[in-house]
């Protein structure tokens, strides 16, 4: 089924264009059955100040600058309304892949919770290998911005 599931992104990849977003030559991928998500991951570029999400679109990216696989929390963010819109319904034991080129990495969600939008730990380094999945919750404020952030952690998984 893996191996299935491997085949169909990598004729995915090679036949979908690279949009504005999309860095050259970037080969990562998120797979999360539960929710039928399977999105290239693109890079979201820090100016020095803050992530720009702005070209992001329907699209999940991975914070410039923080952890990646391999080490360390992996976060990747996506819209709501957008790639994470329902990622609300994911549940404490469900799997997700991560690819990056020929590598595969399975992750379990372990948590599943809500912050305010200044809680910058949630993007901190960890000590152990985790994979963290990010995006706006809530109702939008009278600016349209959205005070609140879901938050979903995974860990590696056999």
């Amino acid at each position: 089924m893996n191996k299935i599931i491997a085949l169909i992104l990598i004729i995915i990849w090679l036949t979908v264009p690279l949009g504005q977003a999309y860095a050259e030559g970037e080969r990562r991928w998120i797979h999360i059955p539960a929710l039928d998500i399977s999105q290239k991951v693109v890079t979201v570029e820090y100016d020095g100040y803050q992530w720009d999400t702005s070209r992001l679109g329907n699209g999940v990216g991975h914070l410039e600058y923080l952890d990646w696989l391999g080490g360390g929390n992996t976060v990747l963010v996506g819209h709501n309304p957008g790639a994470f819109g329902s990622l609300d319904q994911l549940q404490v034991g469900d799997i997700l892949y991560l690819y990056d080129a020929a590598d595969v990495y399975k992750f379990a969600v372990t948590q599943r919770f809500k912050v305010g939008e200044t809680a910058l730990w949630v993007y901190y380094s960890t000590q152990s290998q985790r994979l963290t999945l990010f995006t706006c919750w809530g109702q939008p404020d009278e600016s349209g911005a959205y005070p609140d952030r879901l938050v979903v952690i995974a860990e590696p998984a056999a």
